[in-house]
């Protein structure tokens, strides 16, 4: 069962390249908010697993959003899988 936390870095840079009618690119973002290229790309493709609290600062304050806008978690089941009851443990009395 997998558990997945997405960081919708794109989605967010097309909202604020539509609400800014201005093409923005990851470039951009690295020259704004500090975090550089290569960790924004593997952040983009969920590559990472941690983000730095400073990242999320940086990342809402450039956008602007919050948090909850920024993470996205998709829970197992949302992803179709089933879910799975761990098996009944029996326990022992120590003697």
């Amino acid at each position: 069962m997998t558990q997945e936390l997405k960081i919708r870095l794109v989605e967010l840079l097309a909202e604020k390249s539509r609400r800014d009618s201005v093409l923005y690119a990851i470039a951009d973002v690295e020259r704004e908010t500090g975090i550089e290229r290569r960790r924004l790309y593997d952040l983009r493709d969920g590559k990472v697993r941690t983000i730095k609290p400073e990242e999320i600062t940086a990342l809402c304050d450039y956008f602007p959003c919050e948090v909850g806008e920024l993470l996205h978690y998709q829970s197992p089941l949302e992803q179709g899988q089933e879910y799975v009851t761990a098996p009944k443990l029996n326990f022992v009395a120590a003697a």
